[in-house]
Formats: structure tokens, C-alpha cells, sequence
């Protein structure tokens, strides 16, 4: 399956990651895994959170989706309703996280930091899993 699959903590030194110079993450993963697949972003896509209810989930895809307006003036939005092209958003232990990792073949080490996050990014869908709340926005 193609995915980006990567492990990243706020305070990860660059030099325990290999990978593609071209790949920009900072701080570097810990892991990385390239396979080619890219996810263009257009306004057909839906921003979706795990649980909706989550206040740090719901501010941290705001803060992601104002950065996106302000930086190529698409206007994505906040959507319940997974659509064919999404960008889950949630924490690695919500059960819809889980499940689409699982589908993805990504798998969640039980030694993340607090701060670790987790990628996955397919022609159809990206999945921002954080291990905490500061997690999920770092993965954003």
C-alpha cells in the first residue's frame, strides 16, 4: 500500500533520521518510509476529525486550515463526513484512528513520546495520529 508512515517527536535530533533529503519535516522523523504516494490538496477535500468533541483537534485543524488560506488561498473546511479524499485528524488510540492505520499499514510503537505523531499520506487520504493532543497538532 502506499503511505508515508512517520514517527516524529518536537525534540527528535535531526541525526536519528535517515531518509530523503527532500522530505522537509522538522524536527526529522525518527522513521521514515517514502513510497512515492502524494496527496494533493483541492476542494475536494474533507478535514475530519476522530472525535469530534475534541476542543485541541478541532483548534489544532483551525490552525491548519488558516495556514493553508493564508499560504495558497484554498479554502478547506471542517467536515463530519469522511469523503473520498480526507484528512483524518485525531489520536493514535481513538478507535478511528486505529482502524485506519490499521488499514494503511501503519503501526503505532507503545514507546512514542507525548509529543510523537504519526503520518500517513495516500493519493486518497492523509492521517495526522498524535500520541497526545500536542501530538496531533505537531503532526499538523
Amino acid at each position: 500500500m502506499a503511505a508515508i508512515a512517520c514517527c516524529a517527536q518536537a525534540g527528535a535530533p535531526a541525526q536519528n533520521a535517515p531518509g530523503p533529503a527532500d522530505v522537509q519535516i522538522i524536527p526529522r522523523p525518527r522513521q521514515l518510509m517514502q513510497t512515492g504516494a502524494s496527496f494533493r490538496l483541492g476542494r475536494d477535500v474533507s478535514i475530519v476529525l476522530a472525535d469530534p468533541r475534541a476542543e485541541d483537534d478541532r483548534f489544532a485543524a483551525q490552525d491548519f486550515i488558516d495556514d493553508v488560506r493564508a499560504t495558497v488561498d484554498l479554502p478547506l473546511k471542517l467536515d463530519g463526513r469522511r469523503g473520498r479524499r480526507a484528512i483524518l485528524i485525531g489520536l493514535i488510540e481513538s478507535a478511528p484512528v486505529r482502524a485506519a492505520l490499521k488499514r494503511a499499514g501503519v503501526y503505532a510503537s507503545a514507546q512514542l513520546d507525548d509529543e510523537a505523531y504519526l503520518l500517513s499520506v495516500n493519493a486518497d487520504g492523509v492521517i495526522v495520529a498524535g500520541k497526545t493532543a500536542a501530538g496531533t497538532f505537531y503532526g499538523l
